[in-house]
């Protein structure tokens, strides 16, 4: 949306332009288009603060408080000439809340409606200051006449308008269609695609179909509409669909989340999520700014929505700024978008991380627009391509950001930094001194936030993990004896894989002809440089992801010259851009959405631990335990919990259970254990009591089944223990999620 805008406002000078320097016209109508387009957001979020329901409310809101904020720094400017776009927008939003919230939690001083209240009136004059001489001079009517007119109302359709039509209702339709397939709590293999109906495919094959002849005609603004629908297409439908996150993590963030809002300080907070609060502090100073009631796990179910549109209007203006054209940046932040398979955008703060990492990207190779409107752009990569010039308000814009990735997460801060270091080393960073200081800027506070805490990620740093070739590895989990995965568990991590190979085919195709320019070199450098870090910690075996995820956009940019021959080239290099987004579309569909089974989380799963930690509080003087029966990743280990409450999960694979009596048995082991191993870590202290709950999901049973770990049988003898067993009673069954409560039986006296 913000691309689209943006695009149908730039205003073009005419033949009858006074001798004004080309540059500046189009400077200052970029800067009325983004305070037009931001005071519209402001006003389209309270709009639907006041009429639209909080499904609605609450991510247009928040969608509106970073930009419009972020793109009001604009009014400033820079004397170079330079235009950020979107990416200056996004990255100053974010760094507005995040060292808002962070800066309101260390001091305690917790008053996010000020806040709130102060950076939206801030905001808004310094657009009005933008656009009250741009009225009075006439160039925001100009403006808004070359939005019109690129809009075209009362015009002819031709070809294009019909297939953009035509598009527009299929896709809408299969949309419609997927709001009523609702699947339920009973999540097939395969999550939504099996499901879903032939209508959404055809649309998107359509949708694709589209952009490639707009691409063939060169008509940027076609582009631009239809890569926002696959963007949207394949990012909005599983929110349709499942209504809650894709992700059992993203309970643990809203936790903390809505503890930041009710006790406004991190104490409370276990490990490393006290620590590297930002993103956290951040997002709960803008809900709670806000004045937002509803339930707000609606954030984090459409926040990969948001952050895929960001990514998309962000990945535009990182393209326009290394000299490409439009139609090529629209193509480009489609491919980039559709390529993100790793997951890495729900909602928590390395999907934050990623996009300003992007923006971070985008402020270090800006560059001053050149007066000579004759000159060709200096198009990256390229053959003699000098290096970007720094100037020192990079150096601070750059220092921000570092700060707000370096406050969020552990591993995104090091990627990052290490990048840039890569690149002033290879020289494409100039001059060097300065190239220097803005590393140091990026790397200082990452550092020093680190040091702070440097008994946290200790536990990431192992001399045994130097240089192992294990922490290259993915997490392993491995079938139980007589037991094989599903074929889905192969197949995700294949197109994982083939996305990967598929950017970095197209990257070597457009780099290969400049792989001599020391820029060239050092983005190569920067896009395997997060794989060095592997060398020195897995990082719980995710390293890998990591790594992978920041080479993507470096990549992207190296395969720049590829992507404009295919956005540029006659008919059968159209056909050869449908077929690369096909594979990716495809390989992201089945990569994102293959292991739904288990990963969509449940609300009801979230409902029992919530229960049970209400029950722990009001008996602090009672030690409580809660068994997962089963594997797989559920919304435990909450970093928000009472100190008297314990989640345990089965450490060894579940034994051979033929009937209801050996299930019992294996319970009653389990009781024994968790009592045992309680006791042992000295948290059942004397005068204390001692209960126990048992766990039952069905996001087991998916985990299980996909990944060979259990016989269905076994877990489906388990959960008839549950109400067989004499032992336990069951105090509450929701989605076929079982909550029982241990009773204090023969069990617990054998322990003696």
């Amino acid at each position: 949306m913000l691309a689209l805008s943006r695009s149908m406002l730039t205003l073009k000078r005419s033949h009858d332009t006074p001798p004004t320097p080309p540059h500046r016209l189009e400077f200052n109508s970029r800067r009325v288009a983004g305070s037009l387009l931001a005071l519209a957001s402001f006003a389209a979020y309270g709009l639907a603060a006041l009429f639209a329901p909080a499904g609605i409310a609450l991510p247009l809101g928040f969608a509106a408080l970073i930009y419009g904020v972020g793109s009001s720094a604009a009014v400033f400017g820079h004397k170079d000439g330079v235009e950020l776009g979107a990416a200056g927008a996004v990255g100053i939003g974010f760094s507005a809340w995040v060292l808002g919230g962070l800066a309101m939690i260390e001091s305690e001083f917790w008053h996010p409606a000020l806040l709130f209240v102060l950076m939206l009136t801030v905001s808004v004059l310094l657009h009005l200051r933008i656009l009250v001489p741009a009225w009075r001079a006439g160039t925001a009517q100009a403006t808004l006449r070359r939005a019109l007119r690129a809009v075209d109302p009362g015009g002819r359709a031709g070809w294009s308008e019909i297939v953009g039509v035509i598009c527009l209702v299929a896709f809408g339709y299969a949309m419609y269609k997927a709001r009523h397939t609702r699947i339920g709590w009973n999540v097939p293999i395969g999550g939504y695609l099996g499901r879903i109906g032939t209508a959404w495919y055809l649309a998107l094959a359509l949708i694709i179909a589209a952009l490639t002849f707009y691409a063939w005609r060169k008509q940027a603004g076609g582009v631009l509409f239809a890569g926002l629908q696959l963007v949207i297409a394949v990012f909005a439908v599983p929110i349709l669909v499942y209504s809650v996150p894709r992700s059992p993590s993203a309970q643990k963030h809203i936790d903390i989340i809505q503890y930041l809002i009710q006790h406004r300080e991190v104490t409370g907070i276990a490990g490393i999520y006290a620590d590297w609060n930002g993103f956290f502090s951040g997002v709960a100073a803008a809900l709670d700014g806000s004045g937002d009631s509803g339930d707000r796990v609606r954030l984090e179910t459409y926040w990969p929505l948001l952050m895929a549109l960001a990514t998309f209007a962000v990945v535009v203006a990182l393209v326009r700024i290394l000299g490409y054209d439009r139609l090529t940046g629209y193509v480009v932040g489609t491919v980039a978008t559709i390529a993100n398979v790793l997951q890495q955008d729900y909602f928590s703060p390395q999907s934050m991380g990623y996009v300003m990492a992007l923006c971070l990207f985008a402020v270090v190779v800006s560059k001053p627009r050149t007066v000579d409107a004759m000159a060709p752009p200096a198009v990256v990569p390229a053959r003699r391509h000098p290096g970007f010039e720094i100037r020192w308000w990079q150096v601070w814009y750059a220092l921000i950001f570092g700060v707000v990735i370096g406050v969020s997460h552990q591993f995104t801060p090091f990627a990052v930094a290490g990048a840039i270091g890569v690149l002033v080393l290879w020289g494409a960073l100039r001059p060097f001194k300065r190239g220097v200081v803005l590393a140091v800027a990026v790397t200082a506070p990452i550092v020093v936030w680190a040091l702070i805490h440097f008994d946290i990620i200790a536990d990431f740093l192992n001399p045994d993990q130097l240089g192992n070739a294990s922490n290259f590895s993915t997490p392993q989990t491995l079938s139980a004896p007589g037991i094989e995965r599903l074929p889905i568990v192969a197949q995700s991590s294949l197109t994982l894989l083939a996305t990967l190979l598929l950017v970095g085919v197209l990257a070597i195709l457009g780099s290969a002809r400049y792989v001599r320019n020391r820029v060239t070199l050092g983005l190569g450098s920067a896009a395997v440089f997060a794989f060095s870090l592997i060398l020195i910690t897995p990082y719980g075996n995710e390293g890998i992801f990591r790594a992978s995820l920041f080479a993507l956009p470096w990549l992207v940019v190296l395969g720049l010259p590829a992507y404009r021959a295919l956005a540029h080239g006659r008919w059968f290099v159209s056909l050869g851009l449908a077929v690369v987004l096909g594979l990716l579309t495809a390989f992201y569909l089945v990569s994102s959405a293959g292991l739904d089974a288990s990963n969509v989380a449940r609300p009801a799963d979230a409902a029992a631990y919530v229960r049970v930690s209400e029950i722990a509080r009001k008996h602090p003087d009672t030690v409580y335990a809660v068994l997962q029966m089963g594997p797989g990743d559920l919304p435990t280990n909450l970093p928000v919990v009472p100190p008297n409450l314990n989640y345990l999960q089965p450490a060894e694979e579940i034994p051979p259970l033929p009937n209801v009596l050996t299930a019992q048995q294996y319970l009653h082991g389990k009781f024994r254990s968790a009592y045992r191993f309680l006791q042992h870590i000295g948290h059942l202290q004397k005068g204390y009591k001692f209960a126990e709950f048992i766990l039952y999901s069905p996001a087991s049973v998916a985990y299980a089944r996909e990944y060979g770990q259990a016989r269905l049988s076994q877990l489906e003898n388990i959960r008839k223990a549950l109400y067989t067993d004499p032992e336990q009673s069951v105090i509450s069954v929701r989605d076929d999620t079982v909550l029982a409560q241990v009773r204090k039986g023969e069990w617990l006296r054998r322990r003696r």
